[in-house]
């Protein structure tokens, strides 16, 4: 951000030593702060987050993630910050789900305005937490470019155990849920083994389904073409060592690792639902198949491996996309104007 107008404080609802030393504690022109863990429930985390927040004075509060909406945006208004801008970064379903509850309340009645990552989202939260559309503007995620590793893709896969095989390799990145729909993935590469084109599939993640998804493999006599690799921290490295990457998911608010990958040049196969069609030209910057639908994706992949230099074409013109409407200056960008608006335009208590 621009530090001729903004100073901009992190405040952390976590342990010092679990999450900032490894991913914050260096930020460059940031001051950050960190408040001691402690159940979500715990009222002295409020009571602390008001301490800082009075210490800090700040002009604009912007709180990210179901926990922080709830606290953050208690306690500005409990101090009067105003403007408060709460987040919401993924769609929101489930009744029975505790974050329906804890976003509808903090976005709905608290924040003064809401920020989302893609139209999709929006639409979530006017529709299902009944935020009101006028409170709600979206700003796309932005990515900064990765630089390309020299490992090859071969002395990358040995070093997680797999052989290197005369294949393509596809990789699923994500969550192994239900709604990933990973099973309708392994269901496509059966239907690819079964018609003469064979694939190895790397599963780089972890969920309730992964003992599922491995029964599925041994049922189907999947053994020595996919992979569970569980977490992965070198997510780049695994996609310079992809051929395709492959997203099945029902629904989505942004998937990050897809615009990873096309950052890297790496070309996508997708789900065919809002969210998608919002942030991919199908045929130009990405390929999509139906959802639930293995039969569709197995037809989708069978056309991408057989043309290399379509599939090569498409990925670059992802890689052009992603540099001009994803990047990352181009969100900080949008964020710095936004803040400026709403500074010049809310009122404000002393």
């Amino acid at each position: 951000m621009d530090k001729r107008f903004f100073d901009p404080h992190f405040v952390l609802l976590y342990d010092r030593h679990r999450l900032l030393d490894d991913q914050y504690g260096h930020i460059e022109g940031v001051s950050v702060h960190s408040i001691q863990y402690r159940k979500s429930v715990d009222p002295r985390r409020l009571s602390e987050l008001i301490r800082l927040l009075r210490r800090l004075r700040p002009d604009l509060i912007h709180t990210v993630l179901p926990t922080a909406n709830l606290w953050g945006l208690l306690a500005a208004r409990w101090i009067g910050i105003r403007p408060c801008i709460g987040s919401l970064r993924g769609l929101r379903h489930s009744r029975l789900d505790r974050w329906y509850w804890v976003d509808r309340l903090a976005l709905r009645y608290l924040a003064d305005k809401v920020v989302v990552n893609s139209d999709a989202v929006k639409d979530n939260c006017i529709r299902v937490l009944g935020v009101k559309s006028d409170k709600i503007f979206r700003i796309y995620n932005g990515f900064r470019p990765h630089v390309l590793s020299n490992v090859d893709r071969t002395t990358f896969l040995r070093s997680l155990g797999i052989p290197w095989p005369d294949r393509p390799v596809l990789s699923v990145v994500g969550r192994l849920d239900a709604n990933k729909s990973v099973g309708d993935i392994l269901s496509a590469v059966r239907i690819l083994h079964q018609s003469g084109m064979p694939v190895t599939l790397l599963v780089a993640g972890q969920g309730i389904q992964s003992q599922q998804l491995k029964n599925q493999v041994r049922r189907d006599g999947l053994e020595g073409l996919v992979f569970f690799l569980g977490f992965v921290s070198q997510i780049p490295l695994l996609l310079q060592s992809t051929d395709i990457l492959i997203t099945a998911s029902q629904s989505e608010g942004f998937c990050n690792v897809i615009f990873e990958a096309m950052s890297l040049g790496i070309p996508v196969a997708t789900t065919d639902i809002p969210t998608f069609r919002e942030l991919i030209r199908p045929g130009q910057t990405g390929f999509v198949f139906r959802p639930r639908n293995p039969q569709s994706m197995a037809d989708v992949l069978r056309e991408m491996l057989s043309n290399p230099s379509r599939r090569r074409q498409v990925a670059q013109q992802a890689k052009k996309e992603v540099e001009s409407r994803f990047s990352l200056a181009t969100m900080v960008n949008a964020y710095q104007e936004w803040y400026q608006q709403l500074l010049a335009n809310l009122p404000r208590k002393d």
